[in-house]
C-alpha cells in the first residue's frame, strides 16, 4: 500500500462521476463491450497521469457496478454524518462510524475514498473534540467512541 500511496501523491484525482461518464461515452463512441470500455476509460486515465485508485473500477450498468456505486454513495453519507459531529453524539453518528469501519474494512476502494474525501482530518478533530473534554456526553460514551474513530483509523492508516 504505501508504495502506491506514493505513485499516486504525483497524480490527479478524478471523480467518479467523470470516470462513469467517461466510460459510457468511450463505450457508446467506439462500439466497444463493457468490459471494452472499461479497460479503454482506465488505459485513457493511466495515460494522463490521473489516479483511479480511489474509484469503483466497474461498469456503472453493471450490476457489479450499480451495487458498488450504492456502497461508494454509503461511504460518502456516513463521512457527511461524521462531519457533522462538534459536540453531540447522536445514533446516526455511531451507526455512521460503525458503517464506515464495515465498508473500509471490506475494501480497499473504500479506504482509499474515505481517504480521499479527507475522512483522517474528521476522525482526528472529532478525537480532540472528545479528549479534550468538549462534548457532553458521558465518560463511557465518550470510550467507546474513541474506540471506534481510534479502530477506523488504524485500519485507514495500516
Amino acid at each position: 500500500r504505501s508504495n502506491n500511496d506514493n505513485m499516486t501523491t504525483t497524480k490527479t484525482l478524478i471523480s467518479q462521476e467523470l470516470f462513469d461518464e467517461t466510460l459510457i461515452e468511450n463505450e457508446e463512441l467506439f462500439d466497444l463491450s463493457q468490459e471494452e470500455a472499461l479497460m479503454e476509460t482506465i488505459d485513457q486515465f493511466q495515460k494522463s497521469k490521473q489516479s483511479v485508485d480511489h474509484l469503483m473500477l466497474s461498469h456503472p450498468k453493471s450490476t457489479k457496478g450499480q451495487r458498488e456505486r450504492l456502497e461508494r454513495q454509503r461511504v460518502l453519507h456516513e463521512l457527511s454524518v461524521i462531519r457533522k459531529f462538534v459536540q453531540e453524539i447522536t445514533i446516526e453518528f455511531v451507526q455512521s462510524l460503525e458503517g464506515l469501519f464495515q465498508a473500509c474494512n471490506n475494501s480497499v476502494k473504500m479506504e482509499a475514498l474515505v481517504i480521499q474525501q479527507n475522512g483522517l482530518e474528521s476522525l482526528v478533530s472529532i478525537t480532540a473534540n472528545i479528549v479534550q473534554n468538549e462534548s457532553d456526553m458521558e465518560d463511557e460514551t465518550k470510550l467507546r467512541v474513541l474506540l471506534k474513530v481510534f479502530q477506523l483509523l488504524t485500519l485507514l492508516m495500516r
